[in-house]
């Protein structure tokens, strides 16, 4: 099949002729810029009108020159406008110019470059033909063979090119040809950063909608008033308020007016130093007037303006709702005193050791009476600190073997305060307390004076017996 020719192309032939001519009617109109008739060219060039005119004729097809008409006179100017080529290549799209028959008479640099072709191998051929034959998809082909058919702008396409993934914004002009004939423009703008962002963009959003779906805290944002702007759909479950029905309200609303006056007073400092609050405990009423204790943290929003100075935008933040973490505190502390309250007036001495170093680091009331210090000498001490040497030896004898059994143990020994006079014989239970990981990390050790007892003889076989 021959190539399509189209003027573009024959016109720098003839130019190569007669390069002097040319550039000597160039010159004559630069120098003349209100524009000159064909005889006053011809009359300072020296040549015949009709050559004149030929040559202007040739100069208009190129665009290098433009002609006005003032009644029969013709008027020609140096052109003020930009080649077609020139134009498609200023551009960073991708651009291509197809006539009524799908031949490609105009592909400008980029679409060239991507396609990794040459002009020599595009324009003149039918589109299929050629390397750009990866732009064709039915909807273009469609426009392509029913000119008049109107066509959507702004389609994204999808393009593999070796391994790598590109998207482009496609728009189709109908265009129309100096000689009356049709065709169309397309015009490829490439998208493919736009759309990764985007789809991370998507997929950031996605996330974040998971995370605070999921999570039982509820995310907040106010603005610099402390109008609630945002809040995640977790408020529902905490609160019993749609986020709806509480965007644009306080934290304050929700409170009374004790517990209102104290909030404020307890995040002022932040606010006026712009800082974060700390963690806050407050009491929240529920749409029942039912209350529950929350927990909440905010955070100043702050960017700096034009003149680099700090702007503050709003707050955002956290909070839980701590009512069941606060009772099982409460139940903890109660069960905590009630045992200490227990520990502290058993008859019973009680001690425990710390198994890293093996310091003593409780004594309840009894111990403390019995061996006649106060607990605040006597906690963080070693047993050899505080007990005589014999029974300091003894309790080192029976820490040993609980760790070696890792279980309880029975054991009897003397304890003398103040010589044979004043010995006393003590049963003690060693007990191991291990931590979650199943470490020894104490020794819990009960110890009953049974000197004024009868002490038997005979003691069960999976107990540790020790006698003076």
């Amino acid at each position: 099949m021959s190539k399509y020719i189209y003027p573009d192309q024959a016109i720098p032939t003839m130019m190569q002729s007669y390069p002097a001519e040319m550039s000597r009617i160039t010159e004559l109109l630069r120098s003349n810029p209100r524009g000159m008739s064909v005889g006053e060219i011809a009359s300072s060039l020296g040549i015949n009108r009709n050559t004149a005119a030929r040559y202007l004729d040739m100069l208009l097809v190129a665009g290098q020159v433009d002609k006005r008409t003032f009644g029969k006179a013709k008027v020609y100017f140096l052109s003020q406008r930009v080649p077609i080529h020139a134009m498609l290549n200023s551009s960073s799209d991708l651009v291509m110019i197809l006539n009524a028959e799908g031949q490609i008479i105009q592909a400008n640099d980029q679409i060239l470059s991507f396609c990794r072709t040459t002009r020599e191998e595009t324009i003149g051929f039918l589109l299929e033909e050629t390397r750009l034959a990866i732009f064709s998809h039915p909807a273009l082909m469609a426009q392509i063979n029913d000119p008049g058919r109107k066509i959507g702008s702004g389609e994204v396409i999808r393009l593999m090119r070796g391994g790598d993934e590109h998207f482009f914004r496609q728009k189709i002009i109908q265009t129309v040809f100096d000689n009356g004939g049709p065709g169309i423009t397309i015009i490829l703008e490439e998208i493919t950063d736009q759309v990764r962002a985007e789809e991370k963009l998507r997929q950031s959003e996605e996330m974040f909608r998971t995370l605070v779906s999921d999570i039982s805290d509820v995310i907040w944002a106010a603005d610099e008033k402390g109008a609630i702007t945002y809040i995640s759909p977790r408020a529902e479950t905490v609160c019993g308020l749609s986020p709806d029905e509480m965007i644009g309200c306080r934290f304050t609303d929700f409170m009374k007016d004790d517990e209102k006056k104290r909030f404020l007073r307890t995040i002022q400092p932040s606010i006026s130093a712009r800082t974060a609050w700390p963690l806050v405990e407050c009491n929240f009423m529920k749409p029942d007037n039912q209350s529950i204790a929350i927990e909440l943290s905010g955070n100043p929003i702050i960017i700096n303006d034009a003149e680099n100075r700090p702007v503050l935008l709003g707050y955002r933040g956290s909070f839980r709702n701590v009512t069941e973490r606060n009772r099982a505190v409460k139940q903890v502390r109660q069960w905590k005193e009630f045992l200490t309250s227990i520990v502290e007036n058993i008859p019973d001495m009680v001690a425990v050791e710390e198994m890293d170093d093996n310091t003593l680091v409780f004594f309840n009331h009894a111990a403390e009476e019995f061996i006649g210090f106060p607990r605040e000498f006597l906690v963080g001490q070693k047993p050899d600190r505080i007990f005589p040497e014999e029974y300091a030896a003894f309790w080192a004898r029976s820490t040993a073997e609980v760790e070696r059994l890792q279980e309880s143990i029975l054991a009897i020994q003397t304890f003398s305060r103040g010589g044979e006079s004043d010995q006393r014989m003590l049963r003690t239970k060693k007990i191991p307390i291990f931590s979650s990981k199943g470490q020894m990390r104490y020794i819990l050790s009960i110890i009953t004076d049974i000197t004024e007892e009868k002490i038997s003889e005979t003691f069960p076989t999976d107990t540790f017996l020790m006698k003076t």
